[in-house]
């Protein structure tokens, strides 16, 4: 039988998105778990274990600004029918003391570049254009193999943490999976707009660190990219790139 912990755990993995929060209310009424003091108790002791964030957020279930439970990316969740998510890649918090840096950070965009563009040329790539400046404007790689041309759109994954400002290396009270939908939909959008102004010229690929909130995204689009051969490039943490 589940408890009331793995009742939360699961509901908020399953529950449609993980960018989307849960007040401690609707939890206690969607789960069934009474008294609503103890939906309070039980998120606060996961949040104490760092298996979920609580953050001043709209719920959305009742639609109130209130603290909201999301769960966090880099916990392995379990239910009753032994259904094992695992998500491999970490979004570590930044140690007491440390000058934390986005730039150092395995999944930060450029780094993701670089693997995927040695990755390339190993692979008998001539490399025609490399952007090693996330503000240049222009395709962040490109490619010639077999007189065939690749354009490649790369982005990182977003931290939880501020980058750039005098916040930096505090929590942000927006989940990463949410800013990275809108990332995914803006290399997707530059892609499909290349592919059409050079529609039998060039070929398109994406390149991206393996979380599962990308992965799901690369899923939900395959029709797409088997149509247009939409190929992508994924970097795990220890640098290993794998083309699908």
């Amino acid at each position: 039988m589940e408890t009331n912990k793995q009742k939360i755990m699961n509901f908020l993995y399953q529950g449609n998105d993980e960018e989307y929060g849960y007040c401690d209310d609707c939890l206690s009424n969607r789960l069934l778990i009474e008294p609503r003091q103890t939906t309070n108790r039980m998120c606060r002791e996961l949040e104490t274990e760092r298996k979920i964030s609580r953050i001043q957020s709209t719920c959305h279930i009742c639609k109130n600004l209130k603290i909201s439970n999301f769960i966090n990316t880099d916990v392995p969740v379990k239910n009753k029918n032994s259904i094992n998510i695992v998500q491999t890649t970490s979004l570590a918090p930044p140690a007491p003391g440390d000058k934390w840096s986005y730039e150092n950070e395995w999944f930060e965009e450029t780094n993701i570049s670089r693997k995927i563009r040695d990755y390339l040329k190993a692979t008998g790539h001539e490399i025609i254009r490399f952007n090693d400046d996330k503000r240049q404007k222009g395709h962040d790689i490109e490619v010639i193999k077999n007189d065939i041309k690749t354009i490649i759109e790369v982005k990182g994954f977003p931290s939880k943490y501020y980058v750039g400002t005098e916040k930096q290396g505090k929590k942000k009270p927006t989940h990463p999976n949410l800013q990275a939908k809108h990332w995914f939909s803006e290399a997707l959008l530059s892609l499909l707009l290349a592919k059409c102004e050079a529609w039998g010229e060039v070929t398109i690929a994406m390149g991206l660190p393996r979380f599962q909130k990308y992965e799901e995204l690369c899923s939900k689009i395959l029709p797409l990219r088997e149509k247009l051969g939409i190929k992508i490039y994924f970097v795990d943490e220890s640098g290993n790139v794998e083309a699908i």
